[in-house]
């Protein structure tokens, strides 16, 4: 028989992996909601290295998603030159922000 996890254990591992993504890219102030949408009560800036994902070549997208920023969103590549990334979609980026949106 094979052991199956009840809806709060499923929902548990998958709050820390989000906590751990969110630790990643240096987001304090934030509430997950049992939908495993993260709302931001602060600036965000991500650039696509600090996702991990950075290759010559390679699409990126977001491993969470966000519903509401307090403040304002930013994503940008972090180096130009070196890397020709480009975002995949904009699956996961913010449903509302309060503040400014930028994409660099």
């Amino acid at each position: 028989m094979k052991y199956l996890r009840t809806f709060n254990e499923s929902q548990g591992a998958n709050h820390d992996k989000i906590k751990n993504i969110l630790s990643k890219l240096g987001i304090k102030k934030f509430t997950i909601n049992p939908d495993g949408v993260v709302d931001v009560h602060e600036n965000v800036t991500i650039h696509d290295e600090s996702l991990g994902s950075v290759t010559r070549g390679k699409q990126v997208e977001l491993p969470i998603t966000f519903g509401t920023i307090n403040g304002d969103f930013v994503f940008t590549k972090y180096s130009f030159s070196e890397t020709n990334t480009s975002l995949k979609s904009l699956k996961g980026f913010p449903r509302t922000i309060s503040g400014m949106f930028h994409i660099f």
